[in-house]
């Protein structure tokens, strides 16, 4: 189920919030982005206003909207899973930057650049002629010149 219907349960954020947060008090880390790809990009969100020192959160391909990406697809929702866009608006505090693929079938850049418009202090990225699993690695030294910045 927690591949399924729970991939991103209150309890898989839970989960992983404590874990970092555990690993942060060790560690002298005082500043902290989150970076995530597809459903990992869907946790970093969910889990971004419940991690000590987030200054930004960074998404790559992720899945915004949940409910909208099931629609599309015609698949059954995730009936276990927190949504991102039913999620209260991140804090301005924290940066937001998405990127999203033109070409990307899996998650449409559509679902990302809506997400993307409800929140406050957001960057929206479409690159061009990039599809959802190949070849974000050749855009990584582009995607990290605006993250830094």
């Amino acid at each position: 189920m927690y591949w399924t219907s729970h991939r991103y349960s209150q309890a898989v954020v839970n989960s992983m919030s404590s874990v970092l947060n555990s690993w942060l008090e060790q560690h002298a880390f005082k500043q902290l982005v989150l970076i995530g790809y597809s459903g990992g990009g869907s946790l970093a969100v969910l889990m971004a206003e419940g991690i000590k020192g987030v200054e930004k959160v960074v998404t790559v391909a992720a899945n915004l909207d949940v409910a909208a990406w099931s629609k599309y697809h015609g698949y059954l929702t995730l009936s276990g899973s927190l949504n991102p866009a039913d999620a209260p608006m991140i804090s301005q505090r924290i940066k937001q930057i998405h990127f999203a693929g033109q070409d990307d079938e899996v998650v449409p850049a559509f679902i990302i650049k809506a997400y993307a418009q409800r929140q406050g202090n957001v960057h929206y990225h479409e690159i061009e002629q990039q599809g959802h699993a190949c070849c974000w690695e050749k855009e990584w030294l582009h995607l990290l010149d605006i993250i830094n910045n």
